[in-house]
């Protein structure tokens, strides 16, 4: 069997539990591989029949890589998918309202509808969330990463001024205008989010691991400061800012020690975040489903926010780090953290035993074998697709979460 790998310690670790494994170099053809984890390396690799003789199972090469994957954590397309949704079943109260702005011709038909709806959120109209009401609006890029391209407004005039400026568009052709939760939950007068992992497998099946972590702004909340390291809680954020990574990141359970009984993840949080999740995949998962071959995976990085009345808000899916980009250089703010590291290989070993592991259990050969073996793990969970025949039915779907803390 062979197995691609590219130079990451930990991936190699994980790999060693599995003895029967081979390493290949990056070079091998993807017609040789049955297991490869450099997603973006793989499009090419996933073209055509595996060769004849190199799979232990016939027709199957478990990759990290759907070629709908953008469907999810693409900015526009997802918030469009959201929509659609909408039209169907109301705007879910997580969504903060989101424009997309992709044609700058349009705009001009865009800009009055706009300025109505920063003038609206400002006087807290009618329908407008206590927790949002106010100026502060965000633009970022459909296709932006690590805060890059991201612009924070209180004033509709320069939020105008930058959006009909042509020159803005040759980097990040597609802008997201969303009104800003003005009013979240604060860490000792700090913003956090919290995030976690989605695994989505070919069956489909979905996945979220709970035990996620926190990350800390590396300066007090001000709403006056459009300054983005007050705002923005991303690595490469707060990094420029000088945070401490033994005070910016945490788990859940210690953000739930902190508010000393005022937050329960498993009362507050998780069944927020199941909803979330349910209809977000309801509402993308016809344009998912055409890409769901045998063997095909992928982990999307899922990040919430919560306002000061406990409300849980989406703020967006990104595509999960892949080994060519460096799984443990993803995580490496944050890994002199014992928990982080604790959280991602236990993470990333259980989704080796949901998404590899069964299409390639342990041979013969090896099942009495003194090699270090792994023990089963049951971390993750399903998440059900949201019920449209039952809307009301939440703690239907919710399912048991009251051993939340024993498997912790």
């Amino acid at each position: 069997l062979a197995c691609l790998c590219r130079g990451e310690v930990m991936m190699e670790a994980l790999m060693a539990r599995r003895p029967w494994w081979k390493k290949r170099g990056s070079s091998a053809s993807g017609k040789t591989l049955d297991f490869c984890f450099e997603r973006y390396d793989t499009a090419e690799a996933c073209e055509g029949d595996v060769e004849d003789g190199t799979s232990r199972v016939p027709g199957v090469r478990v990759f990290n890589w759907l070629a709908n994957s953008r469907q999810l954590h693409a900015k526009d397309l997802l918030t469009m998918n959201v929509l659609r949704f909408a039209k169907q079943h109301g705007m879910p109260k997580w969504m903060p309202e989101t424009l997309i702005v992709r044609d700058q011709e349009k705009l001009p038909l865009m800009l009055p509808f706009i300025k109505e709806r920063f003038e609206e959120y400002s006087i807290g109209g009618e329908g407008v969330a206590r927790t949002m009401q106010g100026n502060l609006w965000i633009v970022k890029p459909a296709f932006g990463r690590q805060g890059m391209g991201i612009e924070m407004f209180d004033n509709y005039g320069k939020m105008a001024d930058f959006l009909s400026d042509t020159s803005n568009y040759d980097e990040w052709p597609v802008y997201l205008v969303q009104k800003y939760i003005e009013r979240p939950l604060l860490f000792d007068g700090k913003k956090f989010d919290l995030r976690t992992h989605l695994l989505v497998t070919s069956e489909p099946k979905f996945y979220v691991y709970p035990y996620g972590y926190v990350r800390v702004s590396a300066t007090e909340y001000d709403t006056s400061n459009t300054d983005l390291s007050t705002h923005l809680t991303n690595v490469h954020i707060q990094i420029q800012s000088g945070a401490d990574e033994q005070k910016s990141m945490m788990s859940f359970q210690e953000l739930e020690e902190h508010f000393e009984g005022k937050l329960s993840f498993e009362r507050d949080v998780f069944p927020q975040m199941i909803t979330c999740l349910s209809q977000l995949l309801r509402a993308s998962v016809d344009r998912l489903q055409p890409d769901l071959q045998k063997g095909r995976f992928y982990l999307y990085i899922a990040d919430f926010i919560l306002d000061e009345d406990l409300n849980l808000h989406f703020i967006e899916l990104n595509a999960g780090p892949g080994t060519n980009n460096g799984l443990t250089k993803a995580f490496s703010h944050g890994f002199g953290v014992p928990y982080i590291q604790w959280y991602t290989q236990n993470m990333v070993e259980e989704m080796f035993q949901k998404v590899l592991d069964p299409w390639f259990p342990v041979p013969k050969e090896w099942a009495h074998s003194d090699a270090p073996m792994t023990k089963p793990m049951n971390l993750f969970k399903e998440i059900p697709l949201w019920d449209v025949e039952n809307e009301n039915g939440d703690k239907e779907m919710h399912g048991e979460t009251s051993s939340y803390h024993e498997e912790l």
